[in-house]
């Protein structure tokens, strides 16, 4: 017999962040991977240092069925902020049922990423919050692994806790949660495992 094919291979792109394009160029790459392109292909988007507003609102900020790529990977090199335009927006992420695979990795994020659905997986990333930036994660549904990140700041949501987890997983080690207020909240249907966090 032969044996299976192996995995296309990553449709690797890069946002550079020169003056005011670094937003534009990131938000435009998440669109490509909604493309017929991207279709059945893992896209990773590796961001170059620097602030990105984003607009929280835009389609391409939600994974969903109508995202073609088979898995997306967003890869920061430390230094790369992503937030959110608009405050009192959407969640700037939300990874939603049908999604493929999402992994966000060497991220600094002042701003609510939300799971919906779906897999996720979240790594050496930092979420930072003020009294003026809501940040933190909602899961409501699907299952998320977070691993060797932190939590630093008054990182609250609406739904309380810098992590709020009210369906779906969690799985979370090797992290830390420097917060004001309250760090995890578990209700509902939602189930956490923490394991060497502080």
């Amino acid at each position: 017999s032969t044996p299976p094919s192996p995995p296309p291979p990553a449709m690797p792109l890069r946002v550079e962040c020169e003056g005011g394009t670094c937003s534009q160029q990131l938000q435009q790459a998440l669109q490509w991977a909604r493309s017929t392109n991207a279709t059945g292909l893992p896209v990773v988007i590796h961001i170059a240092n620097g602030t990105y507003q984003l607009d929280s609102n835009a389609t391409e900020m939600t994974f969903n069925p109508e995202t073609t790529a088979s898995e997306v990977r967003l890869i920061g090199e430390g230094g790369a902020l992503l937030t959110a335009l608009f405050e009192d927006s959407e969640p700037l992420l939300t990874m939603s049922t049908g999604a493929p695979p999402v992994t966000l990795f060497g991220l600094v994020i002042q701003s609510l990423v939300a799971v919906h659905g779906g897999s996720a997986m979240i790594d050496r990333c930092r979420f930072e919050g003020s009294s003026a930036v809501r940040s933190g994660l909602a899961i409501r549904d699907g299952s998320l692994k977070v691993q060797r990140s932190e939590f630093v700041g008054d990182v609250t949501q609406l739904e309380g806790g810098a992590i709020n987890v009210s369906g779906g997983t969690l799985e979370m080690s090797d992290s830390v949660l420097t917060v004001l207020g309250s760090a995890l909240a578990v209700c509902c249907d939602g189930r956490a495992w923490v394991q060497h966090t502080v």
